[in-house]
């Protein structure tokens, strides 16, 4: 797991931490490459990955139908 640490006025990431097995790793800013996607709520960090999708027509009838 990947966790972005902000720092004090919460305005930039001074860190990245990677968190695995019980360790901590931390990363610099400038060794990670960050993807976001926007998120108008918060600029900094953006949306998570699964929630630019949208899953709402996954059990409409048509679709339900092909599901096997």
């Amino acid at each position: 797991m990947v966790v972005p640490v902000l720092n004090q006025n919460l305005t930039a990431i001074d860190s990245y931490d990677y968190l695995i097995a019980n360790k901590k790793l931390s990363y610099k800013p400038a060794d990670i490459i960050h993807f976001s996607i926007p998120d108008p709520d918060n600029n900094l960090l953006g949306k998570a990955t699964v929630s630019s999708f949208n899953h709402s027509g996954f059990n409409s009838p048509p679709l339900a139908a092909n599901r096997k």
